[in-house]
């Protein structure tokens, strides 16, 4: 895996269009489904403590420790949904691709989505904004 020939091959665009039809997909079925949508819900410090979380349970019911067996832990962490890795893909573009290659286009393709009619569409571009200049703060800074 090399980064930067993600760059050079010009497949950025695709990465990061892929992306936004994930993030738009799964908004619009959180509100299908009466959801108020997931776009913010992803960040590493949240999924980082729902793994702590899921790790103490499984530590404990290694231990004897948790009445009504091992079925509690399977729901505490059921692993990352289409949103969380289309939002980390997005970054993980913008942090190891250089931005030469990256910036216009991930940027780009986020901002387009702000114009959409779609609202799901317009909060798919809001969130990948968010993550993409969180991804590009330090080119950005420059």
């Amino acid at each position: 895996y090399k980064p930067k020939l993600l760059g050079k091959a010009g497949l950025v665009p695709s990465v990061a269009t892929a992306c936004l039809e994930i993030m738009v997909k799964a908004d619009a079925a959180a509100r299908t489904g009466g959801g108020a949508g997931s776009l913010f819900v992803s960040t590493p410090l949240m999924r980082l403590r729902q793994e702590e979380k899921a790790l103490e349970v499984a530590a404990r019911a290694a231990a004897g420790q948790l009445p009504g067996g091992d079925d509690e832990d399977d729901e505490l962490y059921e692993g990352p949904s289409s949103q969380e890795l289309a939002q980390t893909t997005l970054d993980q573009v913008a942090l190891h691709v250089p931005h030469k290659w990256s910036l216009e286009p991930a940027l780009g393709l986020a901002l387009n989505c702000l114009g959409a009619p779609d609202p799901s569409t317009r909060r798919a571009g809001a969130a990948a904004v968010g993550v993409v200049a969180e991804g590009f703060q330090d080119p950005l800074r420059e």
